[in-house]
Order: structure tokens, then C-alpha cells, then sequence
């Protein structure tokens, strides 16, 4: 799933870098959705921390979600299915990261919100299943498996 999920991420980021021109905006849905190309240098919502602290903190949050996979229990599907979409998401942007222009392409503009692609919403899907998981008590810990 997490092949499939980098792999819609890098093909759809590539046909918006064929199709559009970087700050031009393509109507969908006018005063709502556009198609618009940026290159993104920062975080989440624009923020700028660096070009190393940023690859540093995605390192360290690609091994923390694959010890959260390989500690928790195998019945947590839900739980698995958000660590998926999150680790998809991280690796579809840090492929941008590790080549020229060294930022993020983002594509997706709802006009009345930062411009993203499918990496950072599979990121918000993933942290949303996570949050749900650990609050309804479906985490799967290691331990919760053994009852």
C-alpha cells in the first residue's frame, strides 16, 4: 500500500509539472478549485525551517512510524492503514526533497487554502486515522494483543 500510495503521489506530481506552469492557475471549479503549480521550500503551511532541519525531522518521522508499525499488534488494521498513508506521504515528499529544485511540488489549490498534492493529504488522512485509533483505544499495542 505504501508503494502504491509514493507511486500515485510522484505520477500525479509529474503530470501537474507537464501540464501547468508554475504560479498560473487552471479553473476546476471557479472560486473554489484550481490547478495551480508551486514549488514549495518549507513545511506544513508554508513554514520555512531549512533545508536540513526539515530532511532531519522527515528521517526521524519515516522511523518512528515504521517502529509504531512494527510494535503494534496485527489486528490494528485501521491503525496500519493511517501508519501507511502517513510513511506514503513522507516518502512522496521527500523524493522532492532529495532532487532539484529541492521543494516540494504542490498542485491541489482550494482557493480559500494553502495549495498542497496527494502526499500531504495522504499525510492528513493518515494522522487522522492514527488519532482516531488511539482515541476509540484501537492502537494495537503490543500488549493490548495478548489479552
Amino acid at each position: 500500500m505504501v508503494g502504491l500510495g509514493v507511486l500515485v503521489d510522484l505520477l500525479s506530481k509529474w503530470y501537474a509539472c507537464k501540464k501547468l506552469v508554475e504560479g498560473r492557475p487552471r479553473k476546476v471549479i471557479p472560486g473554489i478549485l484550481d490547478w495551480k503549480l508551486v514549488y514549495n521550500p518549507g513545511i506544513a503551511f508554508g513554514i520555512e525551517l531549512g533545508w536540513w532541519l526539515i530532511l532531519f525531522a522527515v528521517v526521524v518521522g519515516i522511523v518512528l512510524v515504521i517502529w509504531l508499525f512494527l510494535t503494534s499488534g496485527r489486528s490494528a488494521v485501521c491503525y496500519h492503514i493511517g501508519l501507511g498513508l502517513i510513511l506514503a506521504g513522507a516518502l512522496g515528499n521527500l523524493v522532492d526533497r532529495l532532487r532539484e529544485p529541492w521543494r516540494v511540488r504542490d498542485f491541489i489549490d482550494f482557493t480559500f487554502w494553502y495549495t498542497f498534492n496527494l502526499a500531504d493529504a495522504f499525510l492528513c488522512v493518515g494522522v487522522g486515522l492514527v488519532a482516531l485509533c488511539i482515541l476509540r483505544g484501537r492502537a494495537g499495542g503490543a500488549s493490548e494483543e495478548k489479552r
